[in-house]
């Protein structure tokens, strides 16, 4: 009963990632560590928008330079692709240039990734 694009969560409200194939008896899914994803979020309660990057090290990108966003704000999926609202961590920094009109952070997720028991995917999400 699996289809692509179903979420997966590492935790209960916590988005990892997406199907991306599936197969008898086994099924792909692409997650926020791969350097290709590339989601809408929301960051803190003012709900200041960015982009996750994926890769290794997930970072928020094309934040407004003038957005306050503050170390230890939530953040949050809003791509119409999943449910809206799951986390995807805090930010953990900020960086931004001088002559660059946006700034970026870095995403603390709550998990190890290398150590997960269990994934939850969501089954009866929007086809």
């Amino acid at each position: 009963g699996l289809k692509e694009g179903m979420p997966v969560l590492a935790a209960p409200g916590v988005l990892l990632g997406r199907i991306s194939r599936v197969d008898f008896g086994a099924s792909e899914v692409i997650t926020i560590f791969d350097p290709d994803w590339r989601e809408p979020v929301h960051i803190g309660l003012k709900k200041k928008e960015g982009i996750l990057v994926g890769g290794y090290n997930p970072t928020i990108s094309f934040i407004a330079k003038d957005a306050e966003i503050q170390t230890g704000d939530i953040v949050q999926n809003v791509s119409a692709n999943y449910p809206i609202a799951l986390a995807l961590g805090e930010v953990v920094s900020l960086t931004e240039g001088a002559a660059d009109p946006f700034k970026e952070a870095k995403l603390k997720i709550s998990y190890n990734p290398n150590f997960m028991d269990y994934l939850l995917i969501i089954t009866d999400a929007k086809d």
